[in-house]
């Protein structure tokens, strides 16, 4: 409801307005835009999954819902993987590969 979280509504409404105006930009070019869109997206997930996990951790926040040691050790792989994985999409075209 917009009344609980109005801060969060008007950036995802600010959000929506800035992605439609791109699109709407003519001839925008829209696969390179969905491309780099969606390669940021990459890289920014496991700095947001390092933030969430640590968040999760933390006693004073979650109380007795902390995270259990398994559901560490599958977010922190999880991390591990898209870390690696976006270093090496980082370093394709550096090294010619793709």
């Amino acid at each position: 409801k917009w009344e609980e979280a109005p801060e969060f509504y008007v950036l995802y409404t600010i959000i929506l307005l800035i992605g439609m105006a791109i699109i709407l930009i003519p001839n925008a070019p829209l696969i390179a835009i969905t491309l780099w869109t969606q390669i940021i997206n990459g890289i920014l997930l496991p700095v947001v999954l390092v933030c969430m996990i640590l968040l999760v951790n933390n006693k004073k926040i979650m109380g007795e819902h902390v995270n259990k040691p398994l559901a560490n050790l599958i977010g922190w792989t999880a991390v591990i993987v898209l870390v690696s994985l976006s270093v090496i999409l980082l370093l394709m075209p550096i090294l010619g590969i793709g």
